[in-house]
């Protein structure tokens, strides 16, 4: 069976997308929390700090249905930021995981990392909470530091371990082929 998913790298012909998934679709906890950076900020700003990222393609329609990211390496410590990323008009969730765990699985394969990061608002943590304690770990908290539809709400850091991502069946079971 052919793979839903497949990773494609991000081009300069991706920009003006990214630049309105980023404005319009991609919520207080992206990059520019709302502000609108000049195209030229927005070009500059993809590429900073970022070590590898694709987009996530469903491959029979070409829809784009996500955007991944290694960022904020740092290999003395053996760490890195890793962001994911949807248009909300996505509805190709099970496109976007396989997309997201192949991105893991290479980065996790490429580079010595012992963990990635992902930070996130507590408003999208049921996105996520069935991984929580088992695939990811809560790390930190800050507390009420996103503000979003007229509150605060907590900053959570979530802690994915090369020993979790090996223990678990994830990268067997949606990897993708290498092209």
């Amino acid at each position: 069976m052919t793979p839903s998913a497949e990773l494609v790298p991000v081009t300069s012909a991706d920009v003006e997308m990214l630049r309105a998934w980023e404005h319009g679709q991609l919520g207080p906890g992206w990059r520019n929390r709302g502000a609108s950076a000049s195209p030229a900020a927005f070009e500059e700003q993809l590429w900073a700090g970022v070590l590898s990222q694709s987009l996530i393609r469903h491959r029979a329609s070409g829809e784009h249905v996500g955007w991944v990211q290694v960022l904020a390496p740092d290999f003395v410590s053996g760490v890195a930021h890793l962001a994911v990323a949807r248009p909300v008009t996505c509805r190709r969730h099970l496109t976007l995981a396989r997309g997201v765990v192949a991105f893991v699985d290479l980065a996790f394969q490429t580079w010595p990392f012992r963990k990635l990061y992902l930070e996130t608002a507590e408003f999208t943590l049921p996105q996520v909470e069935r991984l929580v304690g088992g695939l990811l770990d809560v790390e930190y908290r800050r507390l009420e530091v996103i503000w979003f539809d007229g509150r605060l709400w907590d900053q959570v850091g979530l802690a994915l371990t090369r020993t979790a991502w090996e223990r678990s069946d994830l990268a067997r079971r949606f990897r993708l082929p290498v092209a």
